[in-house]
């Protein structure tokens, strides 16, 4: 929501590009941390994926993302004050060094537990 309108972003079947100089890029940069709740649906009965993740924990904008599937499952993630961003990178990094197989489902799981 910016000035009281919602933002919305075109993507494809496998992902949402955020261009340089585009609109919802600018809002994600420029935006005050933890002020954007950003939605997205899932096709299938898919999770959250690395790509998810990154952008979350990379963006401090974001407060919460939101993915909804075609079956109306909704799941979300949320920074809370006792969120640490250094602290995530760590378990993101030795998490990947763990799992063998590089099955970033298994990754993503393993991190948001």
């Amino acid at each position: 929501l910016k000035d009281g309108k919602v933002t919305k972003v075109y993507g494809d079947q496998d992902n949402v590009s955020f261009v340089p100089g585009e609109k919802a890029t600018e809002l994600l940069l420029d935006s005050k941390p933890n002020s954007i709740v950003m939605l997205h649906n899932h096709p299938g009965q898919s999770g959250f994926s690395l790509n998810d993740l990154e952008m979350f924990i990379e963006n401090k904008s974001i407060r919460t993302l939101t993915i909804v599937t075609n079956y109306t499952v909704v799941k979300y993630i949320s920074k809370t004050p006792l969120y640490n961003q250094s602290q995530v990178y760590k378990i993101m990094k030795d998490i990947k060094q763990s799992i063998t197989i590089r099955n970033n489902e298994a990754i993503v799981d393993n991190i948001l537990k």
